[in-house]
């Protein structure tokens, strides 16, 4: 079966299919990117979400509405850093501090201690 990436940015009303090679959204079906795996059609969809921050995308079949994964990274704040390590918003305005997840899974605080 084959699987479609869709796009919604934060201020469209519906969902737009993909041409991945082109990079733009709401093209025809037609035009749209066709992918034959649905893991691998997940592992786009969490790229560009990773991206394209405030978007919302999802993996649907080719020819059906009915989505099968969707994703969505809420645009961080102008005040806010990422985490160095996996790109996460890490809550603290030092850029050498680890998210949460991070610090639970290394067992310290900041990049540097890595």
């Amino acid at each position: 079966m084959n699987y479609m990436v869709y796009m919604k940015g934060a201020e469209d009303k519906q969902f737009g299919a993909m041409n991945l090679k082109e990079g733009t959204y709401g093209v025809g079906l037609v035009y749209a990117t066709l992918i034959p795996d649905l893991e691998r059609a997940k592992g786009y969809a969490n790229t560009l979400a990773k991206d394209i921050r405030g978007a919302t995308f999802q993996v649907r079949p080719a020819g059906k509405t009915n989505a099968v994964y969707e994703i969505s990274v809420k645009p961080i704040s102008p005040t806010q850093t990422l985490c160095k390590y996996c790109g996460q918003p890490n809550g603290s305005n030092d850029e050498n501090v680890l998210c949460k997840e991070c610090r639970e899974c290394f067992g310290h605080s900041f990049y540097n201690e890595l």
